[in-house]
């Protein structure tokens, strides 16, 4: 790709995530975007639709890169201890640092649909991997955990907490157990 066009593209996204980030997404206009970006409408339209394919767009990056970090860490789910555990929910907050600042101001405007992309988007890789490995697998079980992942991402993201900090706590939520009285 042309690293103009790339570039371009880049302060396109970096402008409306500014904008974003003092007006609500409804208010903010394709000329705005393009006021910000200090670029041409038509250099936009080069790049996007419209306002709403640009938004698609990001939550598209975002969730392919939570996708390709649900790689499979063990060959048998029967293998899952606390270290396949933790290198797995690692490796999906690693995904997810990439594009903090954006997902924090997307979760600001109350863009639910991206948190409902996101559990789909974990439980679809969780099914595929198992259902690639030929593992038996509890599909509320699944659901269960991805969108406690999604919840955790939420928690994560509304506080100060670093990526180690999140990674630890996330190991320790998946593995938690009740003491026995």
């Amino acid at each position: 790709m042309d690293k103009r066009f790339e570039r371009s593209e880049k302060i396109i996204r970096q402008a409306y995530l500014d904008l974003l980030s003092n007006k609500i997404n409804s208010k903010i206009s394709v000329s705005d975007i393009c006021r910000l970006a200090e670029c041409s409408r038509n250099t936009f339209y080069l790049h996007y639709d419209s306002k709403d394919h640009l938004l698609e767009s990001i939550f598209d990056d975002i969730i392919d890169a939570v996708e390709k970090s649900c790689r499979p860490v063990v060959k048998d789910f029967t293998y899952i201890g606390r270290d396949e555990s933790k290198m797995f929910t690692d490796q999906i907050l690693k995904a997810i640092e990439e594009y903090k600042t954006f997902i924090k101001v997307l979760l600001l405007q109350e863009q639910w649909q991206f948190l409902q992309k996101l559990a789909d988007v974990l439980l679809s890789s969780s099914v595929k991997e198992a259902e690639l490995l030929k593992q038996t697998y509890h599909l509320p079980h699944l659901i269960y955990f991805t969108n406690g992942i999604v919840g955790f991402i939420r928690y994560w993201l509304q506080t100060n907490m670093s990526l180690k900090e999140a990674q630890q706590q996330l190991h320790e939520a998946v593995n938690f157990k009740f003491e026995e009285q």
